[in-house]
């Protein structure tokens, strides 16, 4: 009989802070959230995310917001 458990896959996400300095670097120079994305190989939609920031849910209802990354910090 097989298990229904899954297996984990590694050791968790990698780290995105490299793509999202470079990401903010790109935008500080001019470039469109899709294009700064598309040249760090990451989503349009985080590219967004780190763009202007998003709301956390847990069962339905918002429990946090984590704010945009600032582009002068860069």
């Amino acid at each position: 009989m097989s298990s229904l458990r899954r297996v984990k896959k590694g050791p968790g996400r990698r780290r995105q802070s490299a793509k999202r300095e470079r990401f903010m670097e790109l935008r500080a120079g001019g470039w469109s959230v899709r294009g700064a994305a598309r040249e760090v190989r990451g989503a349009r939609t985080s590219g967004a995310d780190w763009s202007r920031g998003y709301k956390t849910y847990h069962n339905g209802e918002v429990v946090g917001f984590v704010a945009p990354l600032d582009r002068r910090a860069v």
